[in-house]
């Protein structure tokens, strides 16, 4: 019983996944928390062999965008990946204080 593991203990574990999928984490350059996530194509990986599809994630407050690839065409997996790259932004530590 000592060896056991919690729930608490498999969150902790997981470090891939900073916020929920519902959530999208602000723009990391303007802080602005609209984020819109737009289809934008469907393309061929030549190092997986797999096709990817593409997002085109923009901010509506300093109106940039960004390209992301996805494996799988639903908009929660681009928002894990939208969150994964704009947490490790270095200017996205400044903007949520």
């Amino acid at each position: 019983m000592k060896n056991r593991r919690t729930l608490t203990d498999a969150r902790n574990t997981i470090v891939d996944r900073p916020r929920k999928w519902r959530r999208p984490v602000p723009c990391p350059i303007c802080g602005g928390k609209d984020i819109r996530f737009y289809k934008y194509g469907y393309g061929f990986d030549r190092i997986t062999l797999r096709i990817v599809r593409y997002w085109d994630v923009a901010c509506s407050g300093c109106l940039r965008s960004a390209v992301i690839l996805t494996k799988h065409t639903d908009r929660k997996e681009a928002i894990r990946v939208w969150n994964r790259r704009a947490s490790n932004y270095p200017k996205a530590k400044e903007n949520t204080k």
